[in-house]
């Protein structure tokens, strides 16, 4: 089992400054990624590694232990979710939570995580590890 550990721009969608196109390539499914360091592995489905040698910002991982390691390193993500509107703006309202201080230049993400720090009900916060090794080799006997 052959993987590749790719640096990411996740604002441009650019894979190893621009050198790697993933678009349409089924031998390459999206498994992993760590948002904030700006990396993903991804699996090579039929091994040949070949045509991503030498490439930077590309790294060849070769067996699950180094894929299990590179993974080791990824961040867990952390998603907040706005589960109802009307809760949250009661809750601001209720609990005079001050809202001058979420900036409008904020990501949506950045303004939920603002409220939900501040005790605003309504929102989830969801925390996602790396699926462990085990689980892709489940994913990969089911394709």
């Amino acid at each position: 089992m052959k993987a590749l550990l790719i640096t990411v721009n996740f604002r441009t969608g650019q894979r190893a400054n621009g050198k790697l196109n993933v678009k349409n390539n089924v031998n390459l499914p999206a498994i992993w990624q760590d948002l904030i360091h700006g990396l993903e592995v991804r699996l090579i489905v039929n091994s040949d590694s070949t045509p991503f040698t030498g490439i930077e910002g590309v790294s060849i991982l070769d067996g699950e232990a180094a894929i299990s390691e590179a993974l080791d390193t990824f961040d867990d993500i952390i998603i907040y979710k706005a589960d109802s509107d009307s809760l949250i703006a009661a809750s601001i309202s209720s609990k005079n939570i001050n809202t001058s201080d979420i900036e409008a230049n904020l990501s949506y993400q950045e303004q939920l995580e603002m409220l939900y720090n501040k005790g605003a009900l309504g929102i989830s916060r969801i925390i996602k590890s790396p699926a462990p090794i085990a689980e892709l080799k489940t994913w990969l006997s089911a394709t």
